[in-house]
């Protein structure tokens, strides 16, 4: 099904759910991981481009393309750190 063609509820779910991931990250970044937060990112955006690309609002799946790209560098890095190690026993 093309996603022009999905219902206008399940289109404003993905977004809304988008939104808040992304929204959530930024209230608590200084509470979880920085790999939990650079999923979360990266799924909000997902979310809320499936959305964007339904309304065929392209300026703003340009953004979240872009914002996808930030996180998955955040990821990256957060991969690499030296505290993102298990701790050992």
């Amino acid at each position: 099904m093309p996603l022009a063609q999905l219902p206008l509820w399940l289109v404003s779910t993905l977004g809304w759910s988008g939104t808040t991931l992304i929204f959530s990250a930024f209230m608590f970044k200084d509470r979880f991981p920085k790999k939990i937060l650079a999923v979360m990112n990266i799924m909000g955006s997902v979310l809320f481009g499936i959305s964007l690309v339904a309304r065929e609002s392209y300026e703003g799946l340009f953004l979240q393309v872009a914002w996808i790209i930030v996180a998955i560098g955040d990821l990256y890095r957060a991969a690499k750190s030296p505290d993102a190690s298990p701790p050992r026993c």
